[in-house]
């Protein structure tokens, strides 16, 4: 009696990293080739952004849960600091995209020939 092989199929929805690129997709017309340079720049920069901020964010909040762990209340009190701190940094971080697309979508016009 001979097994036959396990077949595996596709799975019908795949998960994928999408990160938002800031570069010159949603202004009206095209910039100079002068400028891409700039608009590459800028994509790499956001895209550094948002793993950063991913990363220290992990880092504070796990640094923070220590901290509140540790007995004593002057701990405690500089765990939710950190905490908060954290939080607040990690949201600046994340949003620098939505910032860079506002920026080359307000003054891109202003470049394009």
């Amino acid at each position: 009696m001979q097994r036959k092989p396990l077949q595996r199929s596709k799975p019908k929805t795949s998960l994928r990293l999408t990160v938002l690129s800031a570069a010159n997709t949603n202004l009206p017309c095209n910039p100079p080739e002068a400028f891409q340079p700039l608009f590459d720049l800028l994509n790499s920069l956001t895209q550094l952004a948002f793993i950063g901020g991913i990363a220290l964010g992990t880092l504070g909040l796990l640094t923070a849960s220590l901290f509140v762990l540790l007995p004593g209340e002057d701990n405690t009190r500089r765990g939710k600091q950190v905490a908060k701190n954290t939080v607040i940094g990690t949201i600046l971080l994340l949003s620098s995209n939505m910032v860079i697309q506002f920026l080359t979508s307000e003054l891109g016009t202003t470049i394009c020939t």
